[in-house]
């Protein structure tokens, strides 16, 4: 029997990447949800008049589409909710899906708007038995499987440096729950004035987090920086570069670093797909929860709001 899952929320991610495409790797939930064979899209809500039209145009589905969030709560009982809607709306939603009792609940990141918002609605879900994921897409893409790999193989790095833009809890959080996973446990937090934050790591390093805003293009890059190399993530993830320690060909007894061209050799696939598939699994009691759920995103509101006191 496939999950019924309603889907709160058709915007970009919810709906409107994919402009109604069914494709291989869909970058929306509605098109993973349709592309997930234990899966059936029963019902969408948006509060947007414009976003509901967009969705009917986009995806021609015979799918109930609702324009009040009650109203959709009492249609019919729900295997999977999925929110996608602002993260301001995350809060209020979350209470009303969790009086619900849904099988599990799937989240946009970041989980809510503060800390305390957070944990609350974590609190709920514990107390209900409802297990959330939320969505830091980089733990279900398996270039970042193949990634950790390679930087287990070089060690603990020396330091980390994040350059990101459009702010701490958007892009910023991705940054954080990227590092926890690769590295595990965070052990302080020091805020700065000139950079986001500086953040020690248990394994014994620093990764430093610059926020830089103003330019015309994307950003969101990381260098994480060994004994005899350098490794960098570029280009939105979309490639890495790997330098080693070569001599230099001027000076004797000095060494610089030297690009080794690389490429991911995992394959490009779509995380949403992915992690519907684990949803499914853990559902069908055939694997765990997955990792990025609502206590991992607590562990990323925890360090967002440590960094966020510190600089008030």
């Amino acid at each position: 029997m496939k999950l019924r899952t309603a889907l709160i929320g058709l915007g970009n991610i919810g709906s409107q990447y994919d402009q109604g495409v069914r494709s291989k790797s869909p970058r929306t939930h509605v098109g993973a949800i349709l592309q997930s064979r234990g899966f059936e899209l029963c019902a969408v809500f948006d509060s947007s008049a414009t976003a509901r039209r967009q969705f009917q145009k986009d995806w021609k589905q015979d799918i109930p589409v609702f324009s009040s969030l009650s109203a959709l709560l009492k249609s019919q009982a729900f295997d999977v909710i999925t929110l996608a809607s602002s993260t301001q709306s995350h809060f209020s939603i979350l209470k009303s899906v969790i009086t619900q009792s849904p099988q599990l609940i799937f989240c946009e990141k970041p989980f809510c708007k503060t800390f305390t918002e957070a944990k609350k609605i974590a609190r709920a879900a514990d107390q209900a038995q409802i297990p959330i994921l939320v969505n830091y897409h980089r733990r279900w893409d398996p270039r970042f499987d193949q990634f950790k790999k390679i930087l287990s193989s070089s060690g603990t790095p020396i330091k980390v440096i994040v350059t990101y833009q459009k702010g701490l809890v958007n892009y910023g959080s991705h940054a954080i729950d990227l590092l926890m996973n690769l590295f595990g446990p965070i052990h302080s937090v020091f805020p700065t004035p000139s950079l986001s934050a500086q953040i020690r790591f248990v394994s014994g390093f620093d990764a430093h987090l610059i926020a830089v805003e103003g330019t015309q293009y994307d950003l969101f890059e990381f260098e994480f920086y060994f004994k005899n190399r350098k490794i960098e993530i570029v280009y939105g993830g979309e490639e890495f570069h790997s330098y080693s320690a070569k001599p230099n060909l001027w000076y004797k007894g000095y060494t610089c670093l030297s690009q080794k061209p690389k490429r991911w050799t995992a394959p490009r696939s779509s995380p949403l797909l992915r992690a519907y598939s684990e949803i499914s699994a853990f559902l069908n009691r055939q694997a765990p929860l997955p990792k990025s759920n609502a206590s991992s995103a607590l562990k990323v509101h925890q360090v967002i709001d440590q960094i966020q006191r510190g600089q008030a």
